[in-house]
């Protein structure tokens, strides 16, 4: 009789987890990964599904999460350390095991690739013309920290250069790869975009380079998540290391990230390692440049006309001279060309990528036409601004033409400079996209991931109709039913129902959930119940139905806590255990034994237990927290000097003395300690101390001294005595110090009680000397005191700040049309505001209409779109 072959440790692993699967009652892969991350196991979506389909041999952690979230889910015991050995020894079999890695396809290596294909910078000789080679690389800060970055390359790493346009970043990642004695023989591959990222991801292999330059167009758009979400799972598998991710960004685009969806952000902060890229030469490195005989004459002369800002790379690249060109035109071509290059540049802000379409600009361009320009231009004026965007002056174009079409032929594309791109979205903030540019772009974009990206942005600008243009061509699932969400908010419910219904009859998930969710909104009823019945056949995810069904009667026994537990030792009146327990050091059953003593009158045995404990066993804020309970402040004291002396100057010590020297009233000794100046805290205290207890010459004197927490208590004990005028003069005497704490009070005081024009000045002190903070207040300030022209000023700057409190002063002052225009420029504040707005008036019929049906591109009132 043949004997069956042995399994192999693939199978054998595959047979072992789909026996747990089997009794945890073969959960969907959603519902494991919320039980394993509720168990501190993370792991990602899709390396779950694979392991559950057994298609990979999963690795360490994967295993792990994956039997934490099946165990937490069964209702038998748990597996035992055996079974867990097993499953660990089959795996690591199965992993010496498994197939050869799949080779990258279309990969080479960096020798083969130019470096313009790679979008390195070219670079102006000083004829203006472009240089043939690349000139000579000049190394910095960053290229140091890059080689220490990739000194070791055996398991998997993603490292981003970040910073403005042309500094340099994407010839340092050229030129590192090109020097490393590994990476410069490894497949190197250049997907462009989120699509093509997600399309060629299975087929990296290990020793693989992964060249993500302009690392914006894969993070930002429609597929961002999925791309990131991609990234982290091929960068956590060890079985398809090591790879090496390299990307660029600008530090607008980081921001932006680092403070959006969940998916891109984990990526960035938890996977990639930040090398920030100087903009500027230094001007230690620009003396040694001059100093060497071997630099050759064109980057001299770019050092030369850099000037003290000293970007030299921006000037190597033409960068500069590209917006001088755009911002002030000269002959009557470039301001023909200007007009097309804007179109382009709003086309950019308001998410579009890769080339763009000729025939787009041309259509939207005559809505960018300057004043006396637009006035009878002649016939040829669109051929004639083509020509002078698209030709090299100074060895750069704003726009560049391509041929994505297969065969020769006219261009099909156009790409801005990207130099251009990053100083015009700054130049053009805020200011509104042309209505034409919105209808060209519903006329020449194609593709689902543009459209819906287009659509999204449309949306947030409550451009409710635009739209629904772009979701009804995508003609996709997801399109349709972002489309539908807007027609319920519109008043259709019908049709989006009809829209989303169609979807769920042909097994859509994402359709089957939207439907189940517009069932069993209020009050979910039979039809409600099954779709979601469907929406678990489909998915293996029972999540909605769950939510939907009433919970069944609870069969899990709960196991009481360890402060149950000691508790009830309490309540059986078995306190000589609690005192056991206690004396051995725990410190829970010492707090529930003083506790249970003080409610019964026992302070004397409770003193001594804790007497006994401070002996046995190591003293803390807690022990001096029970001693204060229970009475016993110099107990508390004593230990808190204690441990002030062993550790002088901690911050948390020092807050807790101070803080019970004023409760005990030991003023003196608060009184000695505020003179200390290494003593932190106790200023404050005895501030606090002497307001409450009405030691206002005391007060005035030390804040006259300079002492910051008097100054405070002081001031609030003035504004609730009618003391607003001493109030201002004691913070406007400190805010010519230049104390930052002072200007922000000074410019409160001001805003709220005084001279508004000298809290716009004081905020603006206070704004011109930090970061975001500093600009977030100042707006604030500016808002409180009504200065809609400075809020104006730096909103045209790109203070994003500025627009939002700009947004909600216009809603405080019931100014809806200029709110509506703000919302069409994408401040999302003004959105939220008139939203709002809407639900406070719902008579205002303008107000209904405008939830309802949105803005027309002008930022009026849309009327019912089709």
């Amino acid at each position: 009789m043949d004997v069956p072959p042995a399994p192999s440790p693939a199978q054998r692993l595959r047979e072992l987890l789909d026996g747990l699967h089997e009794q945890a009652g073969r959960p969907g892969v959603d519902k494991i990964r919320e039980q394993a991350e509720l168990l501190g196991r993370e792991v990602g979506r899709s390396a779950l599904y694979q392991l559950t389909k057994g298609e990979v041999v999963p690795n360490e952690s994967t295993v792990e999460a994956f039997v934490a979230g099946c165990t937490a889910l069964m209702d038998g015991p748990e597996p035992s350390s055996a079974w867990l050995a097993e499953v660990e020894r089959v795996r690591e079999a199965a992993s010496r095991d498994r197939r050869p890695p799949v080779q990258t396809r279309a990969g080479r290596p960096i020798s083969g690739w130019s470096a313009q294909h790679l979008h390195v910078h070219k670079a102006l000789n000083q004829s203006g013309r472009v240089q043939a080679a690349l000139p000579r690389y000049v190394r910095r800060a960053h290229d140091d920290a890059l080689d220490r970055c990739l000194t070791e390359v055996s398991s998997s790493l993603m490292l981003v250069l970040v910073a403005d346009s042309s500094t340099g970043k994407t010839r340092a990642l050229f030129e590192a790869v090109s020097r490393h004695p590994e990476l410069s023989t490894w497949p190197l591959v250049f997907p462009r975009s989120a699509t093509a990222l997600l399309n060629q991801i299975d087929e990296f292999g290990p020793r693989t380079v992964v060249w993500l330059n302009d690392l914006h167009n894969h993070l930002v758009g429609d597929n961002s998540q999925l791309a990131a979400t991609a990234l982290q799972e091929l960068l956590s598998d060890a079985n398809r290391g090591p790879v090496v991710v390299l990307g660029t960004l600008w530090r607008t685009t980081w921001s932006g990230i680092e403070g959006g969806a969940s998916a891109e952000r984990d990526l960035l902060l938890h996977h990639a390692e930040r090398i920030d890229v100087e903009e500027s030469f230094s001007g230690d490195l620009i003396k040694t440049l001059r100093d060497d005989p071997a630099t050759d004459r064109d980057l001299l002369l770019a050092i030369d006309k850099a000037g003290d800002e000293r970007k030299v790379i921006q000037t190597m690249t033409g960068g500069p001279q590209l917006v001088e060109r755009y911002t002030a035109p000269v002959s009557e071509d470039d301001h023909y060309a200007r007009a097309i290059t804007t179109a382009a540049l709003d086309a950019r802000r308001v998410g579009l990528s890769g080339p763009i379409a000729p025939g787009l600009l041309l259509a939207a361009a005559p809505s960018y036409l300057d004043g006396r320009y637009r006035i009878n231009p002649p016939a040829d004026w669109l051929a004639r601004g083509m020509t002078a965007a698209t030709t090299e002056k100074f060895g750069v174009a704003a726009l560049t033409e391509h041929r994505r079409d297969a065969g020769a032929g006219p261009s099909d594309g156009l790409t801005i400079h990207d130099y251009l791109d990053q100083q015009g979205r700054q130049l053009r903030t805020r200011q509104l996209v042309a209505p034409a540019l919105w209808t060209a772009l519903v006329d020449f974009v194609d593709g689902e991931e543009q459209l819906i990206n287009l659509g999204n942005v449309a949306q947030w600008r409550l451009l409710t109709g635009i739209a629904a243009r772009f979701y009804r061509k995508a003609n996709t699932a997801k399109a349709t039913l972002k489309l539908a969400d807007i027609l319920v908010e519109s008043g259709r419910a019908a049709e989006a129902v009809r829209l989303a219904d169609e979807l769920a009859d042909r097994d859509e998930p994402a359709a089957l959930r939207w439907m189940t969710g517009y069932l069993g909104y209020d009050e979910p009823g039979e039809l409600a119940i099954a779709y979601a019945r469907r929406v678990a056949e489909v998915t293996g995810d029972d999540t909605e139905l769950r939510k939907l069904l009433p919970p069944e009667p609870s069969t899990v026994v709960i196991t009481p806590s360890e402060y149950a537990l000691k508790e009830a030792l309490v309540q059986q009146n078995r306190v000589s255990e609690l005192v056991e327990l206690a004396d051995g050091g725990d410190y829970l059953a010492l707090d529930i034994l003083v506790h249970h003593l003080l409610e019964n009158g026992e302070g004397d045995r409770a003193a001594a237990h804790l007497r006994r404990w401070e002996s046995v066993s190591q003293v803390g804020f807690g022990l001096v927290q029970l001693y204060e309970e229970a009475g016993l402040a110099e107990d508390a004291l004593r230990i808190l000097r204690a441990m002030d002396e062993a550790d002088p100057g901690n911050d948390d010590i020092q807050a807790y003395l101070a803080d019970l020297l004023a409760r005990s009233g030991k003023v003196d000794e608060l009184r000695r300690r505020a003179g200390d100046p290494a003593d932190s805290r106790a200023q404050s205290s005895l501030a606090r101390w002497l307001a409450a207890h009405n030691h206002i010459d005391e007060l005035r004197s030390r804040a006259a001294a300079d002492d910051w927490s008097a100054a405070r208590e002081l001031t609030e004990w003035l504004l609730d005595n009618d003391g607003v005028s001493e109030a201002m003069t004691l913070w406007d005497r400190l805010a010519r110090t230049g104390d930052r704490w002072a200007l922000r009070r000074a410019a409160e005081l001001h805003a709220d009680h005084g001279d508004k024009e000298e809290a716009s000045r004081l905020a603006k002190a206070f704004g011109d000397s930090a970061g975001k903070s500093s600009r977030r207040f100042r707006a604030q300030i500016l808002r409180r005191v009504g200065d809609h022209q400075s809020l104006a000023t730096l909103m045209e700057e790109g203070d994003g700040y500025a627009a939002n409190e700009m947004a909600t002063l216009l809603a405080e002052q019931g100014r809806y049309s200029e709110l509506r225009r703000l919302a069409v420029r994408e401040v999302f504040e003004a959105r939220w505001r008139l939203g709002q707005a809407a639900e406070d008036h719902p008579d205002d019929r303008e107000l209904q209409a405008i939830v309802r049906y949105g803005l027309d591109p002008t930022g009026e009132p849309a009327q019912p779109w089709a």
